[in-house]
């Protein structure tokens, strides 16, 4: 999975949250998706943090810690 795909998808979870009110679920979509990983999201206006948050230890699939981390 490359390092530049997965901020587009946690762009991508926030315009699908704003859209429906749920965070989307990638996981099926690729095998490493699938898998069990860390994850930190930093969201930043300019070079302002604005958020960060995200799991050291994993505890759900990649795909559904992208669309769960971005929207929370």
């Amino acid at each position: 999975m490359s390092g530049k795909k997965l901020p587009g998808m946690a762009r991508e979870a926030i315009r699908r949250y704003l859209e429906s009110g749920e965070p989307p679920d990638f996981t099926g979509s690729d095998p490493e998706l699938d898998a069990l990983r860390g994850l930190f999201v930093t969201l930043k206006k300019g070079d302002d943090l604005r958020g960060c948050i995200g799991m050291m230890e994993p505890s759900m699939p990649l795909g559904r810690a992208i669309g769960y981390y971005a929207c929370a």
